[in-house]
């Protein structure tokens, strides 16, 4: 079962619930795939979403989106990269909800063979999750960890190695950028029922108390909905999937990620004529882009001169494409018509 666009696919058997995996029954998993489907859909029809699609389509590793507990109400959308974070970038990036940092052994020394025990110690174990599932399928209830650039499948009652999967492609070079690794495959966890209700929402979107006939009553905004939401997280698959992801501080957001992620969701959502929608912050509960930066693109631009310049230059093709869009709110356009005019 499951549904494919390219590098991605959605397959709706796996349920995340912030601490482990389930399974769904066909009749949920068809509904999950049905609803990402459409989802998708409407992010292939905007430009800036089939900008970003064709990106990843063009990418050596795949994206796989599967379906995220409900309870877990607004919090219903995460990324998780599985990496060799030693190689991907100089810093650790690993948002998973309510999980540790995946063990990784990389400086252990030992025979990285099927049979071989490995030291008491080394891995504290954990369940090999879906990713991995779909390439060795029979094997539920093993462990899984990360040693150099191999994935190793552990029996936690004997400690042996039962298999050594391959990590991501080779090393390659984009534009001036050196301080990243091949990359890896992808799972993102998504609910796209969270975006359908104002029950699910509310604990996401922006409250305003009114008195309406003389009784209080509460309004719940609708900024959040469910393909800007899983084009963010796409925008860090993207990341991801090219071994850029770098947490440094970035602009006027908490790290290059978010500044990454929520300055291109925002083009993406002026592209869909949803300016009053554009984000101003990362925080859970939605907050609008500062009237500074929503007046005037070049103003975002000039506090994130030198992050937008590096991401030009580690995703030239994405970037260029996006910077063509005019009539929308567009720092890389910025960029673009700066760059160009200290070429003449």
């Amino acid at each position: 079962m499951g549904r494919f666009r390219g590098n991605i696919s959605y397959q709706g058997g796996s349920v995340f619930d912030g601490k482990a995996y389930s399974f769904n029954s066909p009749a949920q998993a068809e509904a999950f795939e049905f609803k990402t489907d459409a989802i998708l859909g409407a992010i292939d029809r905007n430009p800036v979403g089939r900008i970003l699609i064709r990106e990843i389509n063009s990418s050596p590793n795949d994206v796989a989106i599967r379906p995220l507990a409900p309870f877990l109400g607004g919090r219903a959308t995460v990324t998780e990269f599985e990496d060799d974070i030693s190689k991907l970038s100089p810093t650790f990036f690993y948002p998973v909800i309510n999980d540790p940092a995946a063990p990784r052994v990389a400086s252990v020394n030992f025979d990285l063979q099927v049979g071989t025990v490995v030291p008491t110690g080394v891995v504290s174990p954990k369940p090999v999750p879906p990713a991995v599932l779909r390439a060795v399928p029979l094997w539920r209830g093993f462990v899984s960890f990360v040693a150099g650039n191999k994935y190793i499948i552990m029996d936690p009652s004997t400690r042996k190695i039962v298999d050594v999967l391959p990590r991501s492609g080779e090393l390659r070079e984009h534009g001036r950028s050196t301080d990243h690794g091949p990359g890896s495959f992808v799972d993102i966890w998504y609910n796209p029922d969270t975006f359908e209700t104002y029950t699910a929402k509310s604990d996401i979107e922006q409250i305003k108390t009114v008195t309406i006939a003389g009784r209080k009553a509460r309004l719940i905004s609708n900024h959040f909905q469910a393909d800007d939401a899983l084009f963010h997280e796409l925008v860090h698959a993207l990341r991801g999937l090219r071994g850029f992801i770098n947490t440094r501080p970035g602009g006027p957001f908490d790290n290059r990620e978010d500044l990454y992620a929520i300055m291109l969701t925002n083009i993406y959502l002026s592209a869909a004529g949803r300016n009053a929608d554009r984000r101003g912050s990362h925080a859970a509960r939605w907050e609008p882009l500062p009237p500074k930066y929503a007046a005037d693109a070049l103003n975002f631009y000039n506090d994130a001169t030198g992050d937008i310049a590096d991401l030009f230059s580690e995703m030239p093709t994405l970037c260029g494409s996006i910077a063509l869009l005019t009539g929308v709110w567009n720092p890389l356009l910025s960029h673009a018509m700066r760059r160009a005019f200290a070429e003449r």
